[in-house]
């Protein structure tokens, strides 16, 4: 089963690389903005002779190596490229080279280019289960299961980078499959213990670990491991963070993006709720206690011992702090090009030809949009004195931009938005909330011409879409439960609206079946092989996903001893992206069939 969702993600996969192409690089130079209203793409007109980066870490007790963005990544298909351009020779080696810079950047004067390559990643994602009713039940099923992602990157020319994740990744796996087995082994116990109105608590014990990428590109591949287990009341959580030049696996240090400490301290402290506010309260003061730690630690503290993350145009700072009564992580959000030149801008004002921009704590993102030379802030907000309503107001240099109506009444307020750059410009994704409902609707507009564009909803974001050309997206489904559904999109074109490059949609259930099913199966194509699957009444099994082209529904079998689950899949019928609560599986409803199914 694994094997066949594997083959499916991995032509989407090709399908979300194909095509790419190679454009000129362009370089622009940063002022200050004056007032303008227009948010378009210039024609590139130069190529820049060469590109200099500042010095990066490339190990943690010795001195750092030097590189320069002008030279080109080596690129095979499964990368996307903007640039070859470079007055640096490119290496043809298997191995992507290291290269050197000149001088280091003016940071009031930075030069923007686009020669960086797309890193593809691949997840491998280990998923184990098991469940059974609970005792003296019908429908309450007690699953017991572990998630732990295991990314890699696609091109083998970056061997040593995926010698580091292996070792990540390995380490975690142990660990987790060692916490699964004597779980496993004490099921039964658990199960017969759970106490006559807590069965709900118990529905769902699990490990997991959960891989989130915020930037992958021949520069700088940053992302963060989030871990948890949930047994009943007991609730286990930890993070790790990881910031790496992907050509060298040689980790970034955050000493070497902080040009000056003191004027970013500042700048954490310019975050800060002023206490006049008639609603200051005692979150808000706890808010400003974590600024307040987390500046002194960046003045006088050791770098290396603060968790940081790398977007596009941000840097994320974490820092734990109090929230209500109890230990919690924050995030500052610094925008590199607006934080008064205490970074090292290198960072951040290399990209590949497709990038995404998130918006910094002020809510606003700084760049250049235009590419004239001048940085840009672009500013998204609600205007509407209602709590629960939306008047959305779109602001590009203190200007508001005319602003097609979205037509969603249902929302209430803006959760977070991006904006990513593609074959049509620059596209603005602005996550809405609903009331009662975890539901984060995403509206999609186009950014041309000093107006704002309306080009029309689309689910909803399953994690930081960090790669414009393969963007994991997420849509409501009532399939075997109240869930999401999971596609993989491609939003270079189209005015930036998603176009689907993955047939299968992903979907994680456990059930246990309530008769005896005999399901003819079929081969890859979708032609019936000749085989039939019989699953007895009673079995617990897992529902993978929807393969849309053939319309069968993948399952697998759990047992104890994993050598004994079977694969098998299902016809579907009057499948539409998984909205429909009435989906038929092998001519019957889901709940004809399977017990277990919450819906909510």
């Amino acid at each position: 089963m694994k094997r066949c969702i594997s083959v499916l993600l991995s032509m989407a996969m090709v399908l979300s690389l194909a095509g790419c192409t190679q454009k000129e690089t362009r370089t622009t130079r940063q002022t200050t903005k004056d007032d303008e209203t227009e948010v378009t793409e210039t024609e590139d007109t130069e190529t820049s002779a060469t590109t200099t980066e500042a010095s990066s870490e490339t190990s943690e007790t010795e001195g750092s190596t030097t590189e320069s963005s002008a030279t080109s990544e080596s690129s095979e298909s499964s990368e996307t490229t903007e640039s070859e351009t470079s007055a640096t020779e490119t290496s043809e080696s298997t191995e992507p080279s290291e290269t050197t810079q000149s001088k280091p950047i003016d940071p009031a004067h930075p030069e923007f280019t686009h020669d960086l390559t797309t890193v593809a990643l691949s997840n491998q994602a280990i998923d184990r289960g098991y469940g059974e009713l609970m005792p003296g039940r019908k429908s309450e099923v007690a699953r017991l299961t572990e998630h732990c992602d295991m990314y890699s990157i696609t091109d083998q020319k970056y061997s040593k980078m995926n010698e580091k994740l292996e070792e990540i990744y390995g380490a975690l796996k142990k660990k987790y499959d060692e916490e699964y087995d004597t779980r496993l082994s004490s099921f039964a116990d658990t199960v017969k213990a759970i106490p006559d109105g807590n069965e709900w608590i118990w529905e769902h014990m699990e490990i997991d670990s959960r891989t989130y990428v915020s930037r992958s590109d021949s520069k700088v591949l940053s992302f963060n491991v989030d871990s948890y287990t949930h047994f009943g009341y007991d609730w286990k959580s930890d993070g790790a963070y990881y910031n790496f030049d992907p050509v060298t696996a040689e980790p970034i240090k955050l000493e070497s993006i902080v040009t000056d400490r003191q004027a970013l301290a500042d700048v954490v402290l310019s975050f800060r709720i002023s206490t006049d506010s008639d609603y200051y309260d005692e979150d808000d003061a706890a808010y400003n206690d974590v600024l307040t730690t987390l500046s002194e630690r960046i003045h006088t503290g050791d770098l290396s011992t603060i968790d940081f993350g790398l977007t596009q145009n941000d840097l994320y700072l974490y820092q734990e702090g109090d929230s209500a009564g109890e230990l919690s992580e924050y995030r500052c959000i610094i925008s590199a090009l607006d934080c008064g030149g205490c970074l090292d801008l290198s960072y951040f004002t290399a990209t590949p030809e497709y990038y995404t921009l998130s918006s910094d704590f002020r809510f606003q993102i700084a760049w250049d949009f235009d590419e004239d030379g001048d940085i840009d802030t672009l500013r998204v907000a609600n205007e509407c004195s209602n709590y629960h309503r939306v008047d959305l107001k779109v602001y590009y240099n203190d200007k508001a931009l005319p602003c097609e109506d979205y037509y969603d009444s249902e929302v209430t307020s803006i959760m977070d938005y991006y904006v990513i750059h593609n074959d049509d410009g620059f596209s603005l994704y602005i996550e809405f909330s609903k009331q009662d409902t975890p539901v984060s609707p995403l509206h999609i507009f186009r950014l041309n011409d000093g107006k704002v564009e309306y080009v029309g909803p689309f689910g909803e974001f399953d994690a930081y879409p960090y790669d414009p050309t393969s963007v994991r997206l997420q849509q409501r489904s009532d399939l075997l439960g109240t869930g999401d559904m999971v596609l993989t999109c491609s939003l270079t074109g189209d005015e930036g609206f998603p176009k689907e490059i993955s047939f299968f949609y992903e979907k994680d259930e456990i059930v246990v079946t309530k008769k005896d099913m005999s399901i003819p199966q079929t081969d890859a194509d979708g032609n019936p092989n000749g085989q039939t699957v019989t699953i007895p009444a009673g079995t617990t099994v897992r529902y993978f996903g929807v393969d849309t082209v053939n319309q069968r529904a993948f399952f697998s079998t759990l047992n104890k001893n994993e050598a004994e689950n079977i694969e098998f899949t299902m016809p579907v019928s009057r499948f539409s992206h998984g909205i429909d609560y009435e989906i038929d599986l092998n001519g019957e409803t889901s709940a004809d069939l399977f017990v277990g199914m919450n819906y909510f």
